[in-house]
């Protein structure tokens, strides 16, 4: 959808510039700029495009800030002793403080403030998002499909694929040759748009920055220079295959798992052959059947113990 929309604006806007018109500073602000330029006849829509942006983000960032704040509650402060037997209302203070310091009020502000001092807010949310779900992809591929990786491959693919993309990140930050813009022009412009302004300045303006955009910035085409020129959309994928490449390689040189060390039914079923005979998968199939009959037949010799209170004849029963 964010793409399509850029094809829509580009299509809308690439025989009249609005940045070369001065009406709008970053390229960033050509959505919010379309809707009130294009769809604003429409009675409320502008209206209902910012409360759903608001309401898309803070119902992110309010499972985001719940989530984390309920993890260090119930999991990690209950292991310190002051913690331990602390009454309601001190639970609830602690609880709001965390969420002042874990969320918005602190560290997403300090963020949003870097990010309106940045030129591409998009490609900085999309690279810190890729940086974090790249490795993750990768983890749930390696226990869905590749079963024989170990702990320290896997733990050397995520680390090692972070890092690697971190590099690339950093050089592509220095390195890249700027990108090159599809074209824009004010040909198309209506005359009212540019008041007492002359056009062809406006023509200068537009020439200057897109030109610029254009010129290569380096000439070097080296193997590491060609890295750096990945585009920022493709860092998941790349960090998603590092990481599997990691963990296979080092799982294999430390010493791979043994097929029976891992559960066939915690894996995909279309990989079954290569690491199972059909023998082998009968085998631990009715293994695992044995295992849970015998659990089930435990249980169910297990004598009833259950207390039940009726309060209207204060009877007790065991």
């Amino acid at each position: 959808m964010v793409f399509f929309c850029g094809l829509v604006i580009y299509a809308t806007y690439a025989g009249c510039d609005p940045m070369a018109l001065r009406k709008i500073k970053k390229k960033d602000e050509i959505m919010p700029y379309f809707v009130m330029d294009k769809l604003s006849l429409i009675p409320g829509l502008p209206g209902l495009f910012v409360a759903a942006i608001i309401g898309a983000a803070l119902s992110t960032l309010s499972s985001f800030i719940n989530s984390c704040v309920a993890s260090v509650v119930e999991r990690r402060l209950p292991k310190f002793d002051i913690f331990k037997n602390t009454s309601q209302i001190y639970a609830t203070f602690i609880n709001k403080i965390l969420s002042l310091v874990v969320g918005a009020d602190i560290v997403l502000i300090g963020l949003a403030i870097i990010a309106s001092n940045t030129k591409h807010l998009m490609e900085l949310g999309i690279i810190c998002g890729n940086l974090l779900n790249g490795p993750l992809l990768g983890l749930f591929l390696i226990g869905y499909f590749i079963p024989n990786c170990n702990l320290k491959g896997i733990w050397t693919g995520i680390v090692g694929s972070t890092v690697f993309t971190c590099w690339l990140v950093i050089g592509g930050l220095i390195y890249k040759k700027p990108t090159k813009m599809l074209p824009f022009s004010t040909d198309e412009c209506d005359a009212l748009n540019f008041s007492s302004v002359n056009i062809s300045s406006f023509q200068e303006v537009n020439s200057s920055t897109y030109n610029s955009n254009i010129e290569e910035a380096n000439d070097d085409t080296s193997f590491i220079m060609s890295l750096y020129q990945i585009s920022y959309t493709l860092y998941g994928v790349t960090n998603t295959i590092v990481c599997v490449l990691l963990s296979v390689v080092v799982s294999y040189i430390t010493g791979n798992l043994k097929s029976h060390e891992v559960s066939p039914k915690y894996v995909s079923p279309h990989v079954h052959k290569f690491f199972w005979t059909k023998e082998e998968l009968d085998a631990i199939r009715q293994k695992e059947l044995n295992l849970d009959d015998g659990v089930t037949e435990d249980l169910n010799n297990q004598p009833l113990n259950f207390s039940m209170k009726i309060n209207d004849n204060d009877l007790e029963t065991n």
